[in-house]
């Protein structure tokens, strides 16, 4: 049986494959969202042995009111979901995101994954989670991407340790996860 009834995966088509791969064997339906159909035919490829419904979107989250009235006509014919995964290149569609992924008042936890300048001691940015558009229906969580520091070096993280990372932080769902580290900020790569 299905861990989740349906996942939107927002940008897993490329560092996060991994995890959209295993969210689409724990998904009765799974809807991916990429900006290019070829893309999401690479996933489609390698989910196929699932025996999750897959929905393929392309859309360009740099047109922001097509991408969000895309996503929204989506979810008005499949059906909100009860889990979303978001990597996305500007942090501030995540709460538009949740808006229109509450609309219906289901419950829904979703994860938005940001980059480590979101832990940039220097100039933090604010919490997404405290968004006032974040519906109260939807339970947001942030997953900071960090770095490994390796000896007197350090490097960012694989795609195995994104994916991984963000599996771990979905099964905690606490409000904030960093994989990896971001500290000592100045030994960043």
């Amino acid at each position: 049986m299905a861990q989740y009834q349906h996942t939107l995966v927002i940008g897993g088509t490329g560092m996060l494959a991994g995890a959209t791969r295993e969210l689409a064997g724990r998904s009765e339906i799974l809807t991916a969202v990429a900006r290019t159909t070829r893309s999401l035919r690479a996933l489609v490829d390698s989910v196929a042995a699932t025996d999750c419904v897959l929905h393929e979107v392309a859309l360009d989250w740099s047109d922001r009111e097509a991408f969000l009235s895309g996503l929204a006509d989506r979810i008005e014919r499949t059906g909100p979901p009860s889990l979303v995964l978001a990597w996305l290149h500007r942090d501030d569609l995540g709460p538009e995101i949740a808006r229109a992924v509450g609309a219906e008042g289901t419950a829904c936890a979703f994860f938005q994954v940001r980059g480590s300048a979101a832990a940039n001691p220097a100039a933090p940015a604010s919490s997404l989670s405290d968004d006032p558009r974040i519906p109260a229906n939807v339970n947001h969580h942030e997953v900071i991407l960090g770095f490994r520091l390796e000896g007197s070096g350090s490097r960012w993280l694989t795609h195995e340790e994104i994916s991984g990372g963000v599996l771990e932080a979905i099964a905690e769902a606490r409000p904030r996860r960093i994989i990896g580290t971001v500290t000592p900020w100045e030994r960043r790569p």
